[in-house]
């Protein structure tokens, strides 16, 4: 049996990418997922579509790190059942659902490239009723805290609240928002 060099030093080098790959991976962390989420809501301009890559924000960093701009008020949860997790901002909502029993229509102007119809969002960037999701993330997250049936959360001027039935989000102000369910969904 002979002993080859050039395969130890390629498999060597590959296992070190390998390694590398993984810690980048790592390194982008949790801060990066929930900027990202966080400032998802500030993503729901007219020409930008909802879910869309946002720019950072201009200002210095915060404590955080995350960039500038001033601190939105953020909430995440997830269901009992853990099939429906939101998150509710100060711009507004967006919950997003993992089993489910209907298909929503591709949104007009969402990119063949990026998933559609896995939740539903409402924003004060709308005149209109909420939206079915046209984006690439999701904000389903098996951490987040569970809001239990019956109970409600605001944020600014949006409520979620989370019922056997499937979870209502609304703009306070004008009653515009969403019911989604395994079921169903409804937008108004």
């Amino acid at each position: 049996m002979t002993f080859r060099w050039p395969t130890v030093v390629v498999g060597c080098v590959f296992a070190a990418a390998i390694i590398k790959l993984l810690l980048a991976f790592h390194t982008v962390g949790t801060n990066d997922v929930l900027f990202y989420r966080a400032y998802w809501l500030k993503s729901m301009e007219p020409d930008g579509g909802i879910g869309t890559t946002p720019e950072e924000p201009e200002g210095e960093a915060d404590d955080d790190g995350t960039g500038g701009g001033s601190p939105q008020s953020l909430e995440s949860f997830q269901t009992p059942s853990g099939n429906i997790a939101c998150v509710v901002g100060d711009d507004g909502a967006r919950c997003d659902i993992a089993d489910r029993s209907w298909n929503a229509p591709r949104p007009a102007g969402c990119p063949a490239e990026m998933d559609y119809g896995q939740g539903l969002a409402v924003s004060d960037e709308d005149d209109g009723p909420g939206t079915v999701v046209c984006a690439g993330d999701t904000t389903m997250n098996p951490q987040a805290p569970v809001l239990g049936y019956g109970e409600s959360t605001s944020v600014g001027d949006f409520t979620c609240t989370s019922e056997e039935a499937g979870v209502t989000c609304l703009d306070d102000g004008d009653g515009r928002g969403f019911f989604i369910s395994k079921q169903s969904y409804r937008l108004f």
